[in-house]
């Protein structure tokens, strides 16, 4: 079932310009230079449900634009968006009942209130009953284990505890589709870790759908089935992050161990990562593993180990981004 489906979206921005200084601001009272920013260039995208999709890019690639477009915070330029088939922009009840964004920036509890007070607020809002308030926070706090900070006010807790109560005041109403932007932005590995696996768990248990933007690339590759990745304002990538493995994963890690160790002529120099007496690491494309093999055994009669490994994704679609980006 399709969840979201955009279709040649664009979004332009105009940015009013002015000279420095004095004269620069006179000038511009009676004339003004404008300069227009396609944040978001002829998108299209189709999200099905219980997919989670991992949105990546550089900063400026327009990814929290388009996340926007899709709660209908903005208004496109150009082209079609429905969620859950809605048009997002019209702000519906009924359309805002069933969706959630969290952006890992954003406050959405009261600073001076104990995050319940938040929790009630939020109940009244989306006029959650109360059978349904109950049970909905209550299975919220188990899973999240918080139901000794419940009382506590906001400013006294850490950023992680903080954290998973923004999650769970914006599921309350148990949304069908989550937008997330930087949902761990700032954590320590303890807590991203957790965040990660109580969205995975609430993703298989309520069947819904996710788009989650992070510069975390494990947020991405521990959660997301599949990832769109943009690069100034337009789509360059869209595909399974298995696929992607498999059409970008073109090296394999070699690392050997032995006694004396000999490096190899300077046909491998270029591919040397470190070395010292003991031990050197090279990073060699798949088709040259076996001659790489053949040639580093020639040459060292004394090896301890040999350690084949693949290259870890996150560096992998580092790598990538870096690419697109320069």
């Amino acid at each position: 079932m399709v969840v979201i489906k955009v279709e040649r979206v664009s979004k332009e921005y105009r940015i009013k310009q002015t000279e420095p200084g004095i004269k620069g601001a006179l000038k511009g009272l009676f004339y003004s230079n404008t300069k227009t920013i396609q944040a978001v260039k002829d998108i299209s995208l189709t999200v099905n449900e219980k997919e989670i999709v991992g949105l990546l890019g550089a900063n400026g690639a327009g990814k929290t634009t388009l996340l926007k477009l899709l709660t209908g915070l903005l208004y496109p330029t150009c082209g079609t968006i429905s969620v859950l088939g809605y048009r997002p922009f019209e702000r519906l009840p009924e359309f805002k009942k069933q969706i959630t964004m969290v952006m890992g920036n954003k406050n959405q509890l009261w600073w001076d209130l104990p995050p319940i007070e938040s929790f009630n607020l939020t109940k009244e809002i989306y006029q959650i009953s109360n059978k349904e308030y109950k049970h909905n926070l209550e299975y919220l706090v188990n899973l999240f284990n918080i139901e000794d900070l419940l009382n506590t006010q906001v400013r006294n807790l850490s950023l992680g505890q903080r954290m998973k109560c923004e999650l769970i005041n914006s599921l309350l109403h148990f949304p069908k589709v989550i937008f997330l932007d930087e949902p761990t932005l700032g954590l320590d590995i303890i807590s991203q870790k957790m965040i990660r696996q109580f969205i995975k768990k609430y993703v298989q248990e309520n069947n819904a759908t996710v788009i989650i933007t992070s510069h975390y690339i494990q947020d991405i590759t521990n959660l997301a089935d599949r990832i769109v990745i943009l690069n100034q304002g337009e789509k360059i990538y869209d595909n399974s992050l298995s696929e992607f493995i498999k059409e970008h994963q073109l090296y394999k890690k070699v690392t050997v161990f032995a006694k004396k160790l000999r490096i190899l002529p300077d046909t491998w120099n270029e591919m040397l990562l470190e070395s010292d007496v003991f031990k050197a690491t090279y990073k060699i494309p798949n088709q040259l593993i076996s001659r790489f093999l053949q040639e580093i055994s020639a040459v060292n009669t004394q090896i301890e180990n040999l350690v084949v490994e693949d290259v870890p994704i996150d560096n992998i679609l580092e790598e990538y981004l870096g690419r697109a980006y320069n």
